[in-house]
């Protein structure tokens, strides 16, 4: 376990942050940026053992294996809880098997220890879902916490009659970004692997695969070094990435990019990049953030809902129609120099920590 030493413990307010904790870019980011925003608050985390390592560099949280840990810490230092903050993504998508919903919403629901204590959602998009009962059951539960704050208005539209119920664009476009000037001949392509999991559509592996080399041979053909980015080794990105790498002609002017617990260090390789071919959401965030044309691959509606609501003007694909494209509708952002103005978005972005504010401030 980590925080702050002792001689400031008396100004700390305490926080339970409920996350994804297996070393995802994302989700790791997400962290990072609320612990940074809030300094005199000690944040309490759950995390497995093989992933704490990713919140070392954190001086104000502190690590525990399991629930019970963290309850049985608090409970016996007598630690007052300010505030509980479940913050991420696609963290309310439905079970491709449905017969899976009562139990997902169940785990879900259990995320919140304390009923008596402030609880927050950030960051988050609702679905995919196509079940009327993944909506209602998840309205009724929204109606009985104290404030979620969407990342897309589609997913804010679904529940807006609730004044509990906010939206502001993703919470990373408000993360600073430290950049050197961008000087590289690189072409960053971040991958995704279809391992079944919730949230993916059953769009045919070989030919996303296929439709990448593609592309990375042409960029290759023009002189670009190509560099393969994995945003989660956990959820094998960097399998799709090795898939493509070993099957392209050449080798020479090919990078291999992986997230290991090192954000600075991965973000200045990653956004060291003349474009980004982006299937990872946060691959094209961080790319708009950095000013960097970029070409989205959205494999599910969050990318889509997130498009339309930020008003993206460069070109884009769903992950299954990649294999249609020709590589001049793919290069066409980066040939325009297509930069995605979003000085305004985040700006808006700030507002994920409205509510927060009242009780960490």
């Amino acid at each position: 376990m980590k925080g702050y030493c002792n001689n400031h413990m008396g100004k700390l307010k305490n926080a339970y942050v409920i996350a994804y904790t297996a070393n995802n870019l994302g989700d790791d980011m997400f962290v990072f940026h609320l612990c940074n925003k809030y300094p005199l608050t000690l944040f309490h985390l759950v995390c497995p053992k093989e992933f704490q390592e990713s919140f070392q560099l954190i001086n104000n949280i502190q690590l525990y294996e399991s629930e019970y840990a963290f309850i049985s810490h608090i409970a016996k230092q007598s630690i007052h809880l300010d505030m509980q903050i479940y913050i991420g993504g696609s963290i309310f998508m439905q079970p491709q098997d449905d017969s899976q919903i009562l139990s997902k919403i169940d785990s879900v629901k259990q995320k919140r220890l304390f009923k008596h204590i402030p609880f927050s959602v950030l960051g988050a998009n609702f679905g995919p879902f196509t079940k009327q009962n993944h909506l209602d059951i998840y309205t009724e539960w929204f109606s009985e916490i104290d404030d979620i704050c969407f990342r897309d208005k589609y997913s804010y539209d679904l529940f807006s009659s609730a004044s509990n119920i906010r939206w502001a664009p993703d919470i990373l476009l408000n993360y600073p970004l430290s950049l050197d000037t961008k000087t590289s001949n690189i072409i960053s392509i971040s991958c995704i692997h279809n391992n079944g999991r919730i949230g993916l559509p059953q769009y045919s592996e070989s030919d996303y695969i296929n439709a990448l080399l593609a592309i990375a041979e042409n960029y290759y053909e023009l002189g670009y070094t190509i560099q393969f980015a994995s945003f989660c080794n956990h959820q094998k990105d960097a399998y799709i990435a090795n898939e493509i790498g070993t099957k392209m002609q050449n080798h020479e002017r090919i990078k291999f990019l992986s997230y290991s617990n090192n954000i600075d260090g991965f973000l200045k390789a990653f956004l060291n990049s003349k474009y980004i071919i982006g299937t990872r959401f946060h691959s094209v965030i961080l790319g708009w953030l950095a000013g960097i044309p970029t070409f989205p691959i959205a494999y599910n509606t969050k990318m889509l809902h997130v498009l339309q609501d930020y008003r993206f003007d460069g070109n884009w694909t769903y992950i299954d129609d990649l294999k249609n494209l020709n590589f001049e509708y793919i290069n066409n952002n980066f040939a325009g120099n297509n930069v995605f103005n979003c000085e305004a978005l985040v700006k808006q972005s700030n507002a994920h920590f409205n509510y927060l504010d009242q009780y960490l401030t």
